[in-house]
């Protein structure tokens, strides 16, 4: 049975923010040997989930994150405080933060 992509609904900026968050909620743990939620065999999985689930909202959500803030330039805690601590964008976090539990804990390491 062939899997069917729906991560190629983002553009690159789009899957780099997302793949920033994801590592951001869940960073790699060196002393449990496990990977960040942006692993390359991960985070298509964690695009996936939030095509499934959430792409329109998710996409206008980045869209107004990126009209303001760079994600790339925050420390994962001033990107996480911001997500959780601006109205604006609680939606997004809570989205992405079940996308990623979904997508993450689906790898067997």
């Amino acid at each position: 049975m062939e899997v069917i992509r729906r991560s190629g609904e983002f553009s690159e900026l789009e899957r780099v923010v997302i793949g920033r968050i994801a590592a951001a909620v869940i960073p790699a743990d060196e002393g449990f040997a496990v990977p960040a939620a942006d692993d390359p065999l991960i985070l298509p999985v964690i695009l996936d989930k939030v095509a499934e689930q959430f792409a329109d909202r998710v996409r206008a959500s980045i869209g107004l994150l990126l009209s303001e803030h760079s994600p790339q330039d925050l420390s994962d805690e001033a990107l996480l405080d911001l997500l959780e601590g601006d109205a604006r964008f609680r939606s997004l976090n809570q989205m992405l933060n079940i996308a990623i539990m979904q997508g993450y804990y689906q790898d067997a390491r």
